[in-house]
This record gives C-alpha cells, sequence and structure tokens, in this order.
C-alpha cells in the first residue's frame, strides 16, 4: 500500500534521477508549524504513543496530511514502521479536526 486518502491534494508523481516514479510534495503545502492548539496535543499524544512502542525498522518520507480552513499542512509524527500499525487510528483521530486526511507511508531506508 503506498497512501491512504486523496494524496493527488498533496502530492504528484515525477521522476526522479533514478528514472523511478516517486511521490514529491506539492509547492502549495506548508509543515506544520504549531498553529492550533488542539491539533498540537493530537500530534504530541502520537508521537509519544508511537515513541513508547516497539518502533519496527526506520522509514523515510512518511506523512501525514491534512487541510485546515482551505490551507494543507504536512508533518511526520515518526520515522518507523510503528507507525504504520496505527494509521487507521492517527487518521481516525485527526478526521476529528482537519479535512481531507491522508497519509503517504514512506520507504524503507
Amino acid at each position: 500500500m503506498e497512501y491512504i486518502g486523496n494524496i493527488k491534494d498533496y502530492c504528484h508523481k515525477s521522476l526522479d534521477n533514478d528514472y523511478n516514479y516517486y511521490y514529491f510534495l506539492n509547492s502549495d503545502l506548508y509543515s506544520y508549524k504549531h498553529h492550533i492548539q488542539q491539533i498540537n496535543d493530537l500530534i504530541q499524544k502520537w508521537r509519544d504513543r508511537l515513541d513508547k512502542i516497539d518502533k519496527g525498522l526506520y522509514i523515510k518520507g512518511n506523512y501525514l496530511f491534512f487541510t485546515i480552513n482551505g490551507a494543507r499542512y504536512y508533518v511526520s509524527l515518526s520515522s518507523f514502521t510503528s507507525e504504520w500499525d496505527n494509521i487507521k487510528d492517527i487518521i481516525s483521530d485527526f478526521s476529528l479536526l482537519a479535512e481531507n486526511v491522508a497519509y503517504l507511508f514512506g520507504e524503507l531506508d
């Protein structure tokens, strides 16, 4: 599985230097920088929870995307495959506060 949700609002596939297609972030995205306290609390909740469980393998390029008041954001919660095991619950929580929540699974490093 590569992604969950409507990833086209946040990423596009493009040919990279190794002649493979990868997802790249769209230029109109913002890295989430702690604007809304409820979102801050939710991010911290999941980072703390993921940090306490068996981390699994290292991954890179995993992003959680969401939209608030028309602005599109991304955040990386962790760098481990344990995030994959919890992603449905993470998306469920974020869907209560934001719109169009999507997730791009990272790659094993």
